[in-house]
């Protein structure tokens, strides 16, 4: 019950927060969040650059958004229930963000990668980078395609989705950022 979200537990977190770092990313996230079957991702809130003393507020906002409608909705029609769950985030300030998906329809690994903030790429309110990737080499598929990404940030983000691809067992997406 977040009504009953111990009065003194929140202050002390508010003080933590507040102390540690100036602004976070208050995520939603879920046990079983994603499978093979289903993608429950971006039916829970998230909120950027939240500051430390509101952060208490942002946790409930974020935790009440998982029983939405849509939400709801489509735990029901899939019959797939999340355990929800919340990441608190240090923001950081991104030179370049955006998604990695570790297999498209021909098999590569397929990067969207924007200046800034990711959740431009995420919302669709900027047309991204598409860096097609061998997710054998860490190549480009077209070398002579210009990108933000260096080479380097192209094989890092290669290997490590690969690596979670593995473990996974399964196709899997992942946010990522560059810090200035």
């Amino acid at each position: 019950d977040l009504h009953s979200f111990p009065t003194r537990r929140s202050s002390d977190l508010e003080i933590f927060f507040v102390i540690v770092f100036h602004y976070y990313a208050v995520r939603s996230s879920g046990i079983g969040e994603d499978g093979r079957e289903y993608a429950f991702a971006g039916m829970g809130e998230s909120v950027s650059n939240v500051k430390g003393s509101d952060i208490i507020k942002e946790i409930k906002n974020v935790w009440i958004s998982f029983y939405d409608k849509e939400a709801i909705e489509y735990m029901i029609n899939t019959g797939h229930f999340i355990q929800p769950a919340i990441v608190i985030q240090e923001m950081v300030d991104a030179a370049y963000a955006g998604v990695v998906f570790s297999r498209n329809e021909k098999g590569y690994l397929l990067i969207n990668a924007t200046e800034g903030l990711g959740d431009k790429v995420v919302d669709g309110t900027v047309t991204p980078d598409e860096i097609e990737v061998n997710p054998i080499t860490g190549e480009k598929t077209d070398p002579s395609m210009e990108t933000i990404l260096t080479p380097e940030q192209i094989k890092e983000l290669n290997n490590i989705i690969t690596f979670l691809e593995e473990k996974a067992g399964y196709p899997i997406d992942s946010e990522f950022a560059y810090d200035k």
